[in-house]
């Protein structure tokens, strides 16, 4: 498989997706679950699941790749994951049903 494949896959899997230029990582949003799954593009493995938001809609990642953002519509809020060590290091309240996340 190559790293296309995985992108499809990881497509049909969430309502987000984000992925550092730098770094062989797939960030996919399961929504449903209430996690982000992140995969290793070179070895196509699950290598994390990181328990966030209320079915959350969207994903960003800041311009240094050290922290992933997931908007959350139903808990009204923003999930702030540390991809270093994948886990969420803070949630931040935020106003009704947020759909994306962009930084610059």
């Amino acid at each position: 498989m190559n790293r296309w494949l995985v992108w499809l896959i990881a497509l049909g899997l969430g309502a987000g997706l984000g992925r550092p230029a730098a770094a062989p990582t797939v960030y996919v949003s399961n929504a449903k679950d209430n996690s982000i799954s992140v995969i290793d593009a070179d070895t196509m493995a699950v290598t994390a699941t990181v328990p966030v938001g209320v079915e959350h809609k969207g994903l960003g990642i800041s311009p240094a790749e050290k922290r992933l953002f997931t908007t959350n519509g139903v808990s009204k809020d923003v999930y702030v994951m540390d991809v270093a060590k994948p886990r969420a290091i803070k949630s931040i309240s935020v106003g009704r049903f947020p759909l994306g996340a962009s930084s610059r």
